[in-house]
């Protein structure tokens, strides 16, 4: 029969725990191997308090087959709910929380899909791990070193077993609150036995991460495909997003890394880092690489500087992600894809990982506009609040009033909010980028509206025009009948009756706007002639005049 020391005296300093607490070693469980589950010696109940590391080393005696081995009881106590998690040696757990009930099974061959917050749950099985009737035969008499690893929430499981020349490792992740109290942890057989050796049990300081932005994916990098946080993003047509992030990998796999998804509803893409992907709008040949870009791949991504811009223009999906190595050269991966789905509509974009953690560091958003072949658009910001101040060459103006059969434009300098009809004024057939801002401030008095896609409701006493390209010019056309203008788009609303029947844009950026009465161009076949205030001339001199809704100088 084993010579067994029993405890002598515990001491807690802090939340950790002196190496000089126990007596040199602890039996747990019956040495008959006959003891039922939570029944026997227990071990001592250890505290770990946030960021630190509890490591136990024991030696196994397994004599039975199926689940009868040791297990390790998580909880925490807090909020009046009791939160528990087993985890067994045979790679087998079960969660209970919120008083004790059994709110989720675990089966380590079902649930490795992610975690859930509210459920928090996640286990990884290294690859070398052997099925349960292997793994039994190889824990009689083995050593064992049990490891509980808290990084911030969570808290990594390792126990690596070792028989002869063979050792199986096998790791647990769960999750507990938000990391700032104390854990338990207390092991427990079932027709089985272990025997601590209590000279080798500490804990220690756990090495922590240094994030500076926001953290996606597991510290542990024990979280697979879409498991721990991961941050959405909304993208419009015609618009752009660079996501910059440090990437830090497990290096179990090339693939261990960032992950970028889209979503159109039930449509979607998944790309991956290693020339990858899945989805409705995958392609394979739309998937290219720099130079080099695989070449020592996984050391390159670990550590590098990541910047991932997303463009939609018109129908076309372009994904260019730019990496920078601690050490190397750059290197790009590009996705340029063209889908009719990308023209319209908001696409989801998701960043998360696969046994990788990243350091997100800032999001940047920018819409496009695109300047008529008269140096003049509409425009309207229908998801985002932007920022024209920054924007060189274009000019962005709201219709701010009427007097009479004039309406005058003023300057847009700051972030306007979304949903904001605006008048933009560049080089014709430019495309410029518009910076996406945080908020924006309402245009009081703004007489353009954004265009929704469907048809205008022609409200009675009210006048509408829309932004056309007839006869030459950019001009204010009035509505006669409802039309639907296209999202991105804008139109005048007036809430009076005008009889004007189109409106020239003065590029001057003084005057504004003048309207020119479209009632009577001819009268007994002679021209009729108008001065910039809209008054008929019946004698025109030399000068400026509006015939025809156009404009002409009398020498």
């Amino acid at each position: 029969m084993k010579q067994i020391l029993r405890k002598t005296f515990l001491v807690l300093l802090g939340g950790v725990m002196s190496t000089a607490a126990w007596a040199d070693t602890t039996l747990v469980g019956s040495e008959g191997n006959d003891n039922a589950f939570w029944a026997g010696n227990l071990s001592e109940i250890y505290d770990i308090a946030p960021n630190k590391t509890l490591k136990l080393e024991f030696t196994s005696y397994i004599k039975a087959t199926g689940w009868n081995v040791w297990e390790a009881w998580v909880s925490q106590f807090w909020d009046l709910n009791e939160k528990n998690v087993f985890v067994r040696a045979d790679g087998f757990g079960w969660q209970a929380g919120d008083g004790g009930k059994n709110t989720n099974p675990y089966d380590a061959g079902t649930n490795t899909a992610g975690y859930d917050p509210a459920n928090p749950w996640f286990s990884y099985n290294a690859a070398n791990y052997p099925a349960v009737d292997a793994f039994h035969d190889a824990l009689q008499e083995a050593s064992v070193v049990y490891t509980f690893k808290r990084i911030n929430a969570e808290v990594i499981v390792t126990q690596e077993v070792t028989k002869g020349s063979n050792t199986y490792k096998h790791e647990f992740v769960c999750f507990f609150g938000d990391g700032t109290r104390n854990i338990s942890v207390q092991l427990a057989t079932e027709k089985s036995h272990i025997i601590i050796d209590n000279d080798k049990t500490t804990i220690t300081d756990s090495e922590i991460p240094a994030i500076s932005g926001t953290l996606l994916g597991c510290l542990s990098q024990r979280g697979r495909f879409g498991a721990g946080q991961k941050k959405d993003f909304t993208l419009a047509a015609g618009g752009s997003m660079k996501l910059h992030f440090k990437n830090f990998t497990s290096k179990l796999n090339n693939w261990s890394n960032w992950i970028l998804e889209l979503q159109k509803g039930t449509d979607y893409l998944d790309l991956r880092c290693d020339n990858y992907g899945w989805g409705t709008y995958w392609a394979a040949v739309s998937c290219t690489q720099s130079d080099g870009y695989f070449d020592n791949f996984v050391e390159k991504m670990d550590g590098a500087d990541v910047e991932i811009t997303i463009t939609r223009n018109k129908n076309n999906l372009l994904i260019v992600a730019t990496h920078t190595p601690k050490v190397g050269d750059v290197f790009t991966e590009t996705y340029n894809y063209t889908n009719d789905v990308f023209s319209s509509g908001e696409v989801t974009v998701r960043l998360l990982t696969d046994c990788s953690y990243l350091d997100l560091l800032s999001t940047n958003q920018e819409v496009y506009a695109t300047i008529g072949s008269k140096g003049w658009t509409t425009f309207s910001n229908a998801d985002y609040a932007l920022n024209f101040a920054s924007v060189d060459d274009l000019t962005a103006y709201q219709i701010t009033d009427q007097t009479g059969k004039v309406i005058t434009k003023s300057e847009v300098t700051s972030a306007v909010q979304k949903n904001t009809g605006l008048l933009l004024n560049g080089t014709a057939g430019t495309t410029y980028t518009i910076p996406v801002a945080a908020s924006g401030t309402a245009l009081s008095g703004n007489k353009l509206f954004a265009g929704t896609g469907s048809a205008i409701s022609m409200a009675s006493g009210h006048t509408y025009y829309v932004l056309t390209y007839e006869d030459g010019d950019a001009q204010f056309k009035k509505l006669t009948s409802a039309v639907a203008v296209p999202v991105g788009k804008a139109y005048l609303d007036f809430p009076t009756t005008i009889e004007a029947r189109s409106i020239d844009i003065e590029g001057d950026g003084t005057t504004g706007i003048n309207m020119v009465n479209g009632e009577g161009l001819k009268v007994n076949g002679s021209e009729v002639y108008y001065d910039l205030q809209g008054r008929r001339v019946l004698y025109p001199k030399k000068g400026l005049y509006i015939v025809n809704g156009k404009k002409v100088i009398l020498k």
